[in-house]
């Protein structure tokens, strides 16, 4: 993910210095056929692509623009020049801020919740479910065993109520 809103930074970057240009042919190479083909579709999803895109689109309004995709890795110097001046932008110059997706942001912080979710849950258990079984935990369930037979709607019930997931319309009243 990181490395396509990279591709899209750059493309984006690209079309900076050539705002105001008009009337020429424009063409703009890269390596990253997954993000044309992600600039071509009908719904754009990501703001760094919609960003790309609006760049595009803009710089396109008063030029013939056209993205082509050129094979990585193969020694066409253009290409080669571009990913040495990429693996030195890592390493010095002034950074190019990409937005953080908001997807990343979402999934880093459930990860955050879940984990100290299950923390809390290792150190204290549940406390609904130690009030409705007690000390006697092992035994209870026993006996529920014994007294539910095969019935999964009373043992669905008796789930219910031990876990504190029932309805008991106590609000109610």
């Amino acid at each position: 993910s990181s490395g396509i809103n990279a591709e899209y930074g750059a493309i984006k970057e690209t079309c900076h210095p050539l705002q105001g240009t008009t009337g020429r042919n424009i063409l703009i190479w890269t390596d990253s056929l997954s993000s044309i083909m992600a600039l071509q579709a009908t719904t754009i999803n990501s703001k760094t692509a919609k960003s790309c895109y609006n760049a595009l689109n803009a710089l396109g309004q008063h030029n013939t623009l056209e993205i082509r995709w050129i094979a990585a890795h193969t020694g066409l110097w253009g290409n080669e020049k571009a990913d040495q001046l990429a693996k030195l932008g890592t390493t010095e110059g002034t950074p190019i801020t990409c937005p953080i997706p908001h997807s990343l942001i979402k999934r880093r912080i459930n990860q955050k919740v879940q984990k100290l979710d299950n923390i809390e849950w290792s150190r204290n258990g549940h406390l609904h479910t130690k009030v409705a079984l007690g000390r006697k935990k092992a035994e209870i369930i026993g006996q529920l065993n014994n007294c539910l037979g095969k019935d999964r709607k009373k043992y669905r019930i008796a789930a219910q109520l031990i876990t504190g997931h029932c309805p008991l319309n106590k609000y109610l009243h």
